[in-house]
């Protein structure tokens, strides 16, 4: 990662020196650049802690003019280096002969954490007078020196601008510029100098974040070690990243004391639990209690009990209250249900509690000494944070509580959407909501829906409505946001959500997958079915059938669908069938026999009979000679009076003549 100037008023983090060129600088070096990464995104503001510092040079140079081109004018703001003479903005430091050691340096008021170094040269061809250049370090005026960069080999810049990344960090209270020994004039038009890193920070890329500096402090931004101040109260180490035990030798008393073993033994920092003179012991009692005090109050997280090894009878069974001023005491923890096992009780405080002061106690049915070891508390991380170093934010604990300052567990669960103890794994296989306990709709395309409130992000699949596409279209709607509405389906009934098809047909006078199309005449009635015959082929209605007028011939009822029946036919079905042949009915248009009349019957429609002397089929028969010159029956030619005198045979004939 390499710092670069752009001109105006930003150190940018990149890898293209490239960013800076064809950029005319400003006339004025401000106090404070902005570093930003490489996709020029601001990362932090940075101070040039080199500004109107105290710098001194080897040996200072005086122009013709009479005028010192002091050390001071390097760290003075002015940058202007195209024409140093008149400008008056450059410092220089010019050796005569057999002099040596010439250098500027500026001492930055304390040790500093280098980050990035500005050097302007000058930009008027005169690159001689600071080509070959050294930078160097120096922790004390004196000191030993650090090299930080060599300008040997480097391509002078068209602009004079060196832009340097001290990389790793070093730590320096004074940045040195030399040139070789012999070397001639260095002119310092400005330098500028920037810590690696903001308080709170340190290390490579400030990433690491400094431990609890006592005050607030800010870390070394190098080693990330606190200052001479220490830790906060409850952490401890050269960085203050190790969680110090809050009771280690503060207040400790018991209800009584058997062979010297007083309860400071408890808090001394020996934890040996096979060495009886690192364990404190009350007398035998029935009601024996420690109390511990840890010297104002703390958030404790974590509590560890030691007893002694084999000491079941000595520690099993204690219980461990909060005792705050003025108020009840709180149950922390019962040690009832856990096996002695190693004697070692190590458990958090969840919730944790606000504590300035601990009772351990047990009660036994007969007198007994209660013997603790060692016990050891521990504070929380501040609020949102929990793990060893406090590095790890809290998960996503309902109603946006705090999670347990150590273990990073959600003591009253997880905000709707996540799961597990931490609460930072999301919702899988499409469910969302508290617990999880609840599944996605049909969202669009698949999409898994939102985790904690199980909305839809591009909407519904077809056929399902609102933010969490769990309901069905209703009110006989369908498709997509159920804008369609359904057609007309059997009974009343829904069509389906999705495709918007009746799954049990349509209703009357319509017809299709989706019963949208109404009946055509002369087709009505369900799934138009049924057709009507209207008279002048007019429409009947789609749905009932019903005819605006009459009916054609040879049909009858409200929607002119039923054929004419009891042998009629004809309009309004007035007409009365003749005798077709066989008793068969006739057309219920016209009447007509299909299959000719029955004997003794003419015409098409089979309506009239023989002529007087005729029968039988088509009335082709002739009646014999009847009694009385009556005409025979017209269906079977038989004379119903008999045979006329001098006739005789069958009854339907008397066609035979008697001889006399």
């Amino acid at each position: 990662m390499t710092y670069w100037c752009d001109g105006t008023s930003r150190i940018i983090i990149g890898y293209d020196d490239g960013l800076r060129r064809g950029l005319e600088p400003p006339m004025l070096s401000g106090s404070q650049r902005t570093l930003h990464n490489q996709s020029n995104e601001m990362v932090r503001a940075v101070d040039n802690i080199a500004l109107n510092k105290t710098a001194d040079q080897a040996y200072p140079y005086t122009d013709g003019n009479g005028v010192e081109w002091s050390a001071g004018k390097a760290v003075e703001g002015c940058i202007l280096s195209d024409l140093p003479e008149s400008q008056l903005c450059c410092s220089a430091t010019l050796p005569t002969s057999g002099q040596t050691d010439n250098y500027w340096q500026v001492n930055l008021g304390g040790v500093r954490a280098i980050g990035a170094i500005i050097v302007y040269g000058r930009s008027d061809g005169k690159q001689v007078q600071l080509a070959g250049f050294q930078v160097y370090g120096l922790l004390t005026s004196g000191g030993a020196k650090e090299h930080l960069y060599n300008s040997t080999g480097v391509e002078y810049p068209v602009d004079g601008i060196f832009n340097i990344t001290v990389k790793p960090e070093k730590n320096a209270s004074i940045i040195r510029v030399e040139k070789p020994p012999g070397d001639s004039i260095i002119t310092l038009c400005e330098v500028e100098v920037f810590e690696a890193c903001d308080d709170g920070t340190y290390g490579s890329g400030c990433e690491e974040r400094c431990g609890k500096c006592a005050d607030g402090g800010a870390c070394d931004k190098v080693t990330g070690t606190c200052p001479p101040g220490g830790c906060e109260a409850g952490w401890t180490g050269d960085m203050c990243w190790a969680r110090a035990n809050i009771l280690l030798l503060k207040p400790a008393t018991q209800t009584s004391t058997m062979n010297g073993r007083n309860a400071s033994l408890a808090v001394d920092g020996c934890a040996d639990q096979g060495t009886p003179s690192c364990c404190s012991s009350t007398g035998a009692e029935g009601n024996a209690s420690l109390i511990l005090n840890p010297g104002g109050v703390y958030e404790i997280g974590r509590i560890v009990v030691y007893g002694e090894t084999g000491g079941a009878d000595k520690l099993a069974g204690f219980m461990l209250y909060d005792s705050p001023s003025m108020q009840p005491r709180m149950l922390l923890y019962d040690s009832s249900p856990q096996p002695y096992g190693t004697g070692i009780y190590d458990f958090p405080v969840d919730p944790p509690v606000a504590s300035q002061s601990l009772i351990l106690e047990r009660i036994s049915d007969s007198p007994a000494a209660l013997v603790v070891c060692e016990v050891q508390a521990y504070i929380v991380c501040p609020a949102g944070f929990y793990g060893d170093r406090c590095e790890d934010t809290c998960g996503n604990c309902v109603q946006n509580d705090t999670c347990h300052g150590i273990i990073g567990r959600c003591s009253n669960g997880c905000a709707a959407g996540w799961r597990e103890d931490l609460c930072k794994t999301g919702c899988q296989n499409g469910t969302f909501g508290e617990n999880c306990n609840m599944t996605c709709g049909a969202c669009k395309d698949n999409v898994p829906c939102n985790i904690a409130t199980g909305a839809c992000p591009d909407g519904c699949e077809s056929g399902y409505q609102g933010d969490t596409c769990l309901n069905e279209c209703s009110n006989g709607t369908w498709g997509w946001n159920c804008n369609e509405t359904c057609g007309y389906c059997a009974d009343g009934a829904s069509c389906n959500a999705s495709t918007g098809t009746c799954m049990d047909g349509c209703a009357s006078g319509y017809s299709g997958d989706m019963c949208m199309e109404e009946c055509v005449s002369p087709q009505f009635g369900p799934d138009c079915l049924s057709m009507c015959y209207c008279t002048d082929n007019a429409t009947c209605n789609h749905v009932t059938g019903e005819c605006p007028s009459f009916c054609q011939p040879g049909w009858q009822g409200d929607s002119c669908s039923n054929a004419c029946d009891n042998s009629t036919f004809g309009q309004n079905c007035s007409g009365q069938c003749g005798q077709c042949m066989d008793n068969v009915t006739c057309d219920v248009i016209d009447g007509t026999c299909e299959d000719g009349c029955a004997p003794g019957w003419l015409l098409d429609t089979c309506a009239q009979k023989c002529e007087e002397g005729y029968f039988g089929a088509n009335c082709s028969e002739t009646c014999g000679q009847c009694a009385d010159g009556a005409s025979c029956d017209h269906e079977t030619g038989a004379c119903a009076a008999g045979c006329a005198s001098g006739w005789k045979g069958s009854e339907t004939s008397c066609k035979t003549g008697m001889m006399t």
